[in-house]
């Protein structure tokens, strides 16, 4: 059983249903064992020079330190139009941050591919209406001159 589309929303049905199939837009992979775990959305990738980074890679590599109580991992498309990494961190109560810091933990769990072009200590993460880290407002407010990603991979 599967919708039949978006209500009044051509654009959007036609941009997830194909051919009896949904596209979610969730990245995945499955295991030895034909297990599928979820890795992100495919809108959230980043894709910098050398590779694709999936944000909530990042994310989780950071959240496992002390120091930080939350984060978000975004992509900033710059004026040649190749995109970079940036990170929002919420420090932990009494604890610092640092970029230095944020880069030399993902670089060591993930690599230097991973390692964000900026680093943003911010107060709170904005949220959207679902409770999630709005990549979207942390974009237009941190990214400086870059351009925000749409959906669809396309930037404006």
């Amino acid at each position: 059983m599967m919708m039949s589309g978006y209500w009044r929303r051509p654009d959007l049905t036609a941009e997830v249903l194909h051919e009896g199939w949904i596209r979610t837009g969730d990245v995945g992979h499955l295991d030895g064992a034909g297990y599928l775990h979820l890795v992100d959305r495919l809108k959230e990738m980043v894709i910098v020079v050398g590779g694709h980074v999936y944000p909530a890679e990042v994310e989780q590599a950071l959240l496992a330190h002390p120091a930080v109580a939350q984060c978000a991992a975004f992509g900033v498309q710059r004026e040649d139009g190749t995109e970079e990494l940036h990170v929002a961190v919420v420090p932990a109560a009494g604890r610092h941050a640092d970029g230095a810091l944020v880069r030399t933990r993902i670089t060591d769990r993930l690599g230097a591919m991973y390692a964000p072009a900026a680093v943003h200590a911010v107060d709170h993460l904005p949220l959207t209406d679902a409770g999630k880290p709005d990549r979207r407002l942390l974009r237009e407010t941190l990214g400086g001159s870059g351009r925000s990603r749409t959906g669809d991979g396309r930037h404006h």
